[in-house]
Parts: C-alpha cells; structure tokens; sequence
C-alpha cells in the first residue's frame, strides 16, 4: 500500500547555494556518513557529489515514492516514512543535514500523525506533540542516528526562535552537543515561506556531557 504523503504545501526546495553552504558547513572526513533524510528532489546529495563524498557514503530517505534525477548520488531510499524508518533502523551516521517538512503535524494525514505521535527518542524519552510542527519530529528522530562526535545541519522556520513547541530544542539541544550555532535570516530563504528562516549547525556529539 503506498505511504500517505504530507501536504504538498510543505514542500519548501533547498537553494543549492544554501544546500552546498549548509554541507560545507558540516565539513567531510574520507570515511563520514551522510544522512539526508527528507532528500526530495537532491539538492543536498548534489551538494555533497559537488565536494566529492561517493555516494555509497550518502544515505537519502524520502516518503515519496517518484524518483528524482540525483537520486543516483545516494543509497536513496524512496516511499518510506523517515520516522518510522529512524525508529528501527540501526544505521547511524556522521553528519546529518536537512531541510525538513514545515506542518503542523495535526494537518498531516492520520497515519503519519500515528507514527509520529508514536515516535519516542531513545536518546531523550522525548516525544512530539500533535500540536507541534513536523519538522521537530525529524529534528528529534535525527539526534537520535548520530554517532559519537556527529554533525547536523537544519534549516528551519523562524518558528525556531519563539515557538512555544520548539522550547525544548532551543533549551535542551545544547546539553547533547559540544556546539550549537544559530545563524539567522531576516529575510525569506524560499519563495513559498514569507518569514525568515535559521538555519542550525550543531557539532561535537555526545561530547560535552558524554552522552
């Protein structure tokens, strides 16, 4: 049966100028795991065959099944749930970079609120509210596929800063990562979302209070 996908109004495209800025930002090493795990239509994995990571070092998950011309640069892996996939999988990766789906989860359709509602970090005991915003799901379910010493890097509404269903990222994230840097625009990054967006790098896994 195929999987139930989000609005298509969630659907915000990475700029490739943001999405290799955003890579160049995490940095590589020869032997780095790559994570995108809401690849699209490959503006990331792009990115990442522009600085020359091979693409058996790159894993990409989409929930739409239709293929996409980049998806040749990855272990890309269509018409599955990211949530669900992060919840049994037993990859884990070195750097994580995103540009997650803006919804309330509450307008997504029942079977992906499910799995949502459902999800639990096995980092953190958190779970997501059907109150708040989809992109905290992938946030939460990424944290939890990082290895030891792993880099992310989110783009993310400026929802961010003030919103109170995002109070536990900007409090807690600090507390499982040596850094986090917060860069912020004023100005809209994409045509289909009028305010301004951050974007989140967060370096050093694990390492400030050894988790």
């Amino acid at each position: 049966m195929m999987m139930p996908l989000p609005p298509s109004s969630c659907r915000v495209y990475t700029d490739p100028s943001l999405a290799k800025g955003m890579v160049l930002a995490l940095g590589d090493s020869d032997d780095a795991e790559w994570l995108d795990p809401c690849v699209g239509s490959g503006a990331f994995v792009d990115a990442l065959a522009q600085v020359s990571v091979n693409p058996k070092r790159v894993r990409a998950i989409d929930i739409d099944p239709e293929r996409a011309g980049n998806d040749c640069l990855a272990k890309t892996l269509r018409g599955q749930d990211f949530i669900s996939w992060a919840a049994t999988t037993h990859e884990r990766f070195d750097r994580i970079v995103a540009n997650p789906p803006y919804v309330s989860i509450s307008r997504l359709p029942a079977e992906l609120q499910k799995t949502t509602a459902e999800f639990r970090s096995r980092l953190t005991g958190t779970q997501v509210s059907l109150g708040s915003n989809y992109w905290c799901a992938f946030l939460l379910a990424s944290i939890d596929l990082l290895k030891p010493d792993g880099r992310l890097c989110f783009v993310l509404p400026a929802g961010w800063d003030y919103a109170a269903y995002a109070g536990w990222f900007r409090e807690n994230l600090i507390r499982f990562f040596e850094r986090i840097d917060v860069h912020r625009s004023q100005a809209p990054m994409f045509a289909t979302v009028r305010e301004g967006s951050v974007v989140v790098v967060a370096a050093g896994f694990g390492v400030q209070r050894g988790v």
